[in-house]
């Protein structure tokens, strides 16, 4: 475990946002509506997760999961959802680079 974990602090990082819709009705006041990832994809080790606060989104959530995570060197993928400039920023700030499409 220790080995894939160092892997996966070198690796691409994808964040992706995943909503429970319908999933389940037992349980579902207990579990978050949405979370969002950041996701290292060679090793499949989810770095962090974060549901977004009352009142907050998934591009607030994505925006805590970025300072969860030390992106020194690493690329940060995303979808259309985080192409604005905070999240490049907030990349940036950690020492990443990005392709938000």
């Amino acid at each position: 475990f220790a080995a894939g974990f160092a892997r996966a602090c070198e690796e691409v990082v994808s964040l992706d946002g995943k909503a429970l819709r319908r999933a389940y009705e037992k349980g579902l006041a207990a579990s978050p509506p949405l979370t969002v990832s950041a996701f290292a994809a060679e090793t499949r080790l989810c770095l962090a997760a974060v549901s977004p606060d009352d009142g907050d989104n998934e591009v607030e959530a994505a925006l805590k999961v970025i300072e969860l995570i030390d992106l020194t060197g690493r690329m940060v993928t995303a979808d259309a959802l985080h192409c604005h400039k905070r999240m490049a920023k907030a990349i940036t700030d950690g020492g990443g680079n990005y392709l938000l499409a």
